[in-house]
């Protein structure tokens, strides 16, 4: 290899390597309408499901044309964010219909995501207790003589 094509090569390997599509290895398709890639699905702290989505492969498009781009799942509520790259990607939520691809996706990418943090539950109020007398209404000294 010449040197500068070297040179070109640890160039643009920076940049390959920070493309999503380029660290994604597991892609799994879901149903016939798109592809998700298992090892990008993850929680994140506001409780949304964060996953890889991209096209299926087409005949005639060859495979790395195809673009990969982030959504996410509020799986207890039912709803679906795209468009994550822009500012205000959480106003434009919708609601996931049931029996639709949109269902099974969110099925699909929600069972593989980690449990949500477990609520602690508020402590047990400490049984009442009757309080003790003191110790000396409990045992009366005799009188002197």
């Amino acid at each position: 290899m010449k040197p500068s094509r070297r040179i070109l090569l640890l160039l643009a390997l920076p940049l390959f390597a920070s493309s999503p599509a380029a660290l994604a290895e597991t892609w799994v398709a879901v149903g016939t309408h798109s592809e998700v890639d298992t090892d990008s699905i993850h929680r994140t702290e506001d409780g949304l499901v964060h996953y890889m989505e991209r096209d299926p492969p087409k005949a005639d498009a060859p495979d790395a044309a195809r673009q990969a781009y982030e959504e996410a799942f509020d799986c207890q509520n039912m709803i679906s964010f795209v468009g994550l790259d822009e500012a205000d990607w959480k106003a434009q939520g919708r609601a996931v219909n049931p029996n639709t691809h949109g269902s099974d996706l969110m099925d699909f990418v929600c069972s593989r995501a980690t449990p949500p943090p477990a609520t602690q539950d508020p402590p047990a109020p400490e049984a009442a207790q009757d309080p003790q007398p003191p110790e000396e209404a409990q045992d009366p000294q005799p009188p002197p003589p």
